[in-house]
């Protein structure tokens, strides 16, 4: 991937995700392990949280660039795509069974393999890969929710409340089911809210712990440093000096979500290449000053008078 940098740890814990959900899969179609009737008991351990585990890891990575558009595209080409595509496995069972009739008998399942039952299944209730599909749903919640607040607490709260919600509509019987696993769909995006609030926490701590002190400054220092930083002239690094907090990349991971700026980058304040020098070469500083009021261009506040800008 040009122009990111892949968090080794996350692409571990997907690993072991993956090597979990193949395990967990050892069962036949009715949920019966009666090839390796031993395993039953760490089968039912794993699926306590492989999914869960999936879909937390789908909210530390969650990303809203490019848009609604492109961002509707690419979930559609990396999880829809993929589900209608290897579904056709689920597709080709009951053409099998159509063909070879005993074949049934191998499945060990009690199953409706019907063939108008199986496409209603698989291309529209989504039973095929039926986490491609909820994490698709999921995402396209996760991307209105956080469109609406990015407010942790708040998304905390909606992500504990669809979990909840969504396991008690799941667990009753005679409901009518929903389509495309919404229902799923649900319980994923509450489980993502969960891991983009962990996300937003854990990068800041991450790149405060360059300071020597370790210490990690609370929201509203941050939003104090990026109040400084857009009501005078000063840059990012003079507003890390003046204040003493945070640093320089977390203060720019905040800008670039302030929408008093961010609708104006597209790239990252200080590309990787030039983050040895800081805002001295004027990266981004330039792209800053569009975003500004004409009386405020330009202008540059002295250090001892910043915080006078400061609401």
């Amino acid at each position: 991937m040009s122009g990111s940098k892949r968090v080794e740890w996350i692409d571990v814990a997907k690993g072991v995700g993956i090597v979990l959900v193949s395990f967990g899969h050892l069962r036949n179609g009715d949920g019966e392990s009666v090839w390796l009737p031993a395993l039953d008991a760490p089968i039912d351990a794993i699926y306590l949280f492989h999914m869960p585990l999936f879909f937390l890891l789908g909210g530390l990575t969650f990303s809203r660039r490019g848009g609604f558009k492109a961002f509707l595209v690419r979930k559609a080409k990396t999880l829809l795509v993929p589900y209608y595509v290897f579904s056709l496995y689920f597709l080709a069972k009951p053409f099998a069974i159509l063909l070879i009739p005993s074949m049934r008998a191998a499945f060990q399942t009690s199953h409706d393999y019907g063939i108008a039952h199986q496409f209603l299944d698989v291309l529209v209730m989504g039973n095929g890969l039926w986490f491609l599909m909820a994490f698709f749903v999921g995402e396209c919640l996760m991307y209105g929710l956080t469109s609406l607040t990015d407010n942790g607490r708040v998304l905390a709260a909606i992500g504990m409340a669809s979990v909840i919600l969504s396991t008690f509509v799941s667990s009753q019987t005679g409901w009518p089911t929903l389509p495309f696993q919404i229902v799923a769909g649900v319980k994923a995006a509450g489980y993502m809210c969960v891991g983009y609030v962990l996300k937003e926490g854990a990068v800041d701590v991450f790149l405060e712990a360059e300071r020597k002190d370790l210490v990690v400054f609370s929201p509203e220092e941050r939003k104090r440093a990026v109040e400084l930083y857009l009501t005078t002239s000063m840059t990012t690094t003079e507003v890390v000096e003046h204040l003493g907090y945070p640093t320089r990349q977390c203060l720019e991971r905040r800008l670039a979500k302030d929408p008093r700026y961010a609708g104006r980058m597209r790239i990252p304040i200080i590309p990787p290449g030039n983050q040895a020098e800081g805002d001295r070469t004027g990266i981004g500083r330039h792209a800053a000053e569009a975003s500004r009021p004409a009386a405020q261009r330009g202008r540059r506040a002295p250090l001892g008078q910043g915080t006078s800008f400061v609401k």
